[in-house]
């Protein structure tokens, strides 16, 4: 079973940043299409997203912890900004500002990224609240004060969040662990608009029955879902778990401002 604290699940998120956008872009009315032949990420300094992140709990046994879950659905809210360009270990990143609100705690964290012509990579990431996917090592977890405002975690090799071009049914490996691939196009809609996307999915070996379901277009990343089951519910009285749950993370985007 995976090992959970129940109110601190993984904000393992991916979100991928690059462009060549010139106009401002607030919404889009309409379906906008995703051009695979020319599809890069919105990457230009002040390009913002908001996003409502929940997480709902099912399957709840026994009945004695369901009482633990009696606030559930969570949900938090999640921006994201380009702020500025920055070089790290001589390598030219660009940095996201990303705060995640989860009721009176507030988590800021910086990722750095880097885009060439054939793909899309997080190369460094600092700070508290990791909504980018790390390399999960034994267990799923999340502990917030993990990681402290200061330090910097640099990927090696970068962790690849999209390939170009995008076409259905590419794979890659981002290491021994992780497996993303396009699995197609899919119309999404919501209050920002109907588009477009391109399904992808990570896929992470210790728990491989509960993929990443990423939805991009032009503007960004639109979506994501995931399902966690029979995730074992602990705490620090029963380290050893108390009981199981289902628990499934969507991630909405709500408004964005793309230059």
């Amino acid at each position: 079973m995976k090992s959970i604290i129940y109110l601190s699940l993984a904000l393992a998120l991916s979100i991928a940043l690059t462009s060549c956008e010139s106009d401002t872009v607030t919404n889009s009315n309409g379906i906008t299409s995703l051009d695979t032949s020319t599809f890069i990420y919105p990457f230009n300094i002040g390009n913002s997203w908001s996003y409502t992140y929940e997480i709902h709990a099912s399957d709840i046994h026994p009945d004695s912890i369901i009482h633990y879950f009696s606030e559930y659905p969570l949900t938090l809210s999640v921006t994201l900004e380009i702020l500025y360009d920055t070089i790290i270990n001589s390598i030219q990143t660009g940095c996201f500002l990303q705060t995640i609100i989860d009721g009176q705690r507030t988590l800021r964290s910086r990722n750095y990224m880097i885009n060439i012509d054939t793909a899309f990579s997080m190369y460094a990431h600092r700070g508290k609240g990791a909504f980018f996917p790390r390399d999960i090592p034994g267990k799923l977890t999340y502990n917030p004060d993990y990681i402290t405002d200061e330090e910097i975690y640099i990927y090696n090799p970068p962790y690849t969040i999209l390939k170009y071009p995008v076409v259905t049914g590419r794979t890659w490996n981002i290491n021994s662990n992780i497996v993303k691939k396009y699995e197609g196009h899919e119309l999404i809609i919501n209050s920002a608009g109907t588009f477009n996307c391109m399904k992808t999915s990570t896929v992470y070996s210790i728990m491989p029955e509960s993929p990443y379901l990423d939805y991009f277009c032009k503007y960004g990343l639109l979506k994501r879902s995931v399902t966690f089951n029979d995730i074992l519910i602990t705490n620090e009285w029963f380290p050893e778990g108390m009981g199981t749950a289902d628990l499934t993370h969507i991630l909405t985007v709500n408004s964005f401002n793309i230059r």
